[in-house]
């Protein structure tokens, strides 16, 4: 249960990636439409361009692509209020708007899989750090209690440590095809 419940943490925290990275580009996608907008509406304004900051390069972190579009929001905000004509329209606003609100609620849903994944393989370490001192301490009662050489020892599924395993001998390997050609 708890290796079954790993997986499914881990699944869950990749889909959650995938759809914050989704997210994270479409909302790039819509501050690139608002940016090649903004620099043909500002081109002969370039202090109310400068505003924007559509001459820098769009960052990569997620904190950075969050700021550079609440900077653009709150630049057509604050034009919009001083009365400077012409605004980017409300239509690329509120499609940019909900492009950041979806991909900062992608990155929270992400945080908390990732955090929820981080604890599954915790559990499943914790877990099999247990098992296994409990099947050493098993094994160390099977060796004082019949000896090392006892042929129940393999029986139980323990590899007895002077045969190595079962005491079958291995199947061996057939030989490799000789009537193979190559054509190139």
């Amino acid at each position: 249960q708890i290796l079954a419940n790993s997986g499914v943490e881990a699944s869950e925290s990749e889909g959650a990636t995938l759809d914050a990275t989704l997210k994270g580009d479409l909302m790039e996608e819509e501050y690139q439409n608002a940016r090649t907008l903004g620099i043909a509406l500002y081109v002969d304004n370039p202090v109310k361009l400068k505003d924007f900051n559509f001459e820098t390069v769009f960052p990569d972190s997620r904190n950075d692509k969050i700021a550079r579009v609440d900077q653009v929001l709150e630049t057509n905000t604050r034009h919009i209020a001083d009365g400077i004509s012409p605004v980017l329209p409300t239509t690329i606003i509120d499609r940019l708007t909900d492009a950041k609100d979806d991909y900062v609620a992608a990155l929270k849903v992400q945080d908390k899989e990732r955090a929820d994944a981080r604890e599954a393989v915790a559990d499943l370490k914790e877990r099999f750090d247990y098992d296994t001192k409990m099947l050493q301490k098993l094994r160390a009662w099977f060796y004082a209690m019949l000896g090392k050489q006892d042929p129940r020892i393999d029986l139980i599924g323990m590899v007895n440590p002077q045969s190595g395993g079962s005491g079958s001998t291995p199947t061996p390997v057939p030989p490799a095809p000789t009537n193979l050609v190559y054509h190139s």
